[in-house]
């Protein structure tokens, strides 16, 4: 029979580990660069390499594979290379590593590739070409620290003592080519709620017109009219159209996301502008934009899929550092000063079940 620790043994055993911990070398957090041309991997080398432990390469298969083979915190990934595209690659190191925060560096000029980004690879930030060094510095700081938080969080998770309520597991979200459920996941959040946000409510009438019942929902016209469903409801999802007389719900999604981290996004509009929509989700974290037409089926997808997200960011808050916005940029939203201060004290006091638990 093996001998049974006592609990002033265990307790003796745990500070002589912490002891050990702390005369270790402190471990640098892993960022790894992929790009096709040498010198701007030379540049990030010089730049980086005193701060994190940093891997570079010029070919973005082999940036997957060293996913698979150990964890990187950060992967900043160049757009367009020749063998792989960067939305591949970020789509890929999503499905092999979730909890490696990504970053994309583009010109801004694909459209098309802003997009699928955002609704495949769920990157953090862009960061466009050429870089002001400062502004790349401090966002890989907040990339780094959301990446390092999400590691001690499985950590945590997968130490035997560790009380774990809800799973801390990331969630698979269903891509483009999975069939669609006509039911809410059984992971939303009980009690929680969809709410649309439309001056004319076209995509809420489209999406009720389809009988999608499982999905609770409600609807608001304006900014101030969500915030006061919201005092009254939980809502762990918001549809927000942004374009033409709904231009104001830019600013009222950077700050919704400011205050309440936790709401998920989903923005539909008309626009075809790559640095609007660039400014979305570098502002407001959006997590997904759908084009008009609305597909109601789509949207329902991207629905499902933004429900257990919140229900992640439940089961694991860690993951909420990767919810941080820019404060300000070039293109963010003149009304955003002037709806804070109309907006903000009712923002901070609506209902959240971060707040209550």
């Amino acid at each position: 029979m093996k001998p049974v620790l006592s609990v002033v043994e265990l307790a003796r055993l745990k500070r002589a580990a912490a002891a050990v911990n702390q005369n270790a070398p402190p471990v640098r957090p892993k960022v790894l660069f992929v790009d096709d041309e040498e010198r701007i991997l030379r540049a990030m080398q010089a730049l980086f390499r005193p701060i994190y432990d940093v891997t570079v390469t010029t070919d973005g298969h082999e940036a997957l594979a060293l996913l698979r083979q150990q964890h990187f915190h950060v992967l900043v990934s160049d757009q367009r290379m020749p063998e792989i595209e960067g939305i591949e690659v970020l789509r890929q190191a999503k499905a092999i590593s979730p909890h490696t925060v990504r970053l994309l560096l583009t010109g801004y000029s694909d459209l098309s590739a802003i997009i699928a980004s955002i609704n495949d690879g769920e990157v953090f930030r862009y960061l466009q070409k050429p870089w002001m060094n400062e502004e790349l510095q401090a966002t890989l700081a907040k990339a780094v620290d959301a990446g390092v938080a999400l590691a001690q969080s499985d950590m945590a998770a997968a130490t035997p003592s560790h009380a774990v309520t809800a799973s801390a597991e990331p969630i698979e979200l269903p891509s483009a080519s999975q069939p669609l459920s006509l039911k809410s996941p059984a992971t939303l959040v009980e009690g929680t709620r969809v709410l649309f946000i439309e001056h004319a409510l076209e995509a809420y009438q489209v999406f009720i017109a389809e009988g999608y019942t499982d999905v609770r929902t409600l609807s608001a016209t304006t900014p101030e009219d969500a915030l006061e469903l919201m005092h009254d409801h939980e809502v762990s999802v918001v549809v927000v159209a942004v374009d033409g007389a709904n231009a104001s719900n830019v600013g009222f999604l950077h700050l919704l996301k400011r205050e309440h981290p936790h709401v998920v996004s989903i923005v539909i509009s008309d626009m075809a502008d790559s640095g609007a929509v660039v400014n979305l989700i570098n502002t407001a974290r959006v997590f997904r934009v759908l084009f008009r037409p609305v597909k109601p089926g789509v949207l329902l997808m991207y629905i499902n899929s933004a429900q257990k997200q919140a229900a992640h960011f439940r089961a694991t808050p860690a993951a909420l550092k990767t919810q941080q916005v820019v404060e300000s940029t070039p293109q963010t939203p003149r009304d955003s000063t002037e709806l804070g201060s109309r907006l903000g004290q009712r923002l901070m006091s609506i209902k959240s079940f971060f707040r209550r638990h």
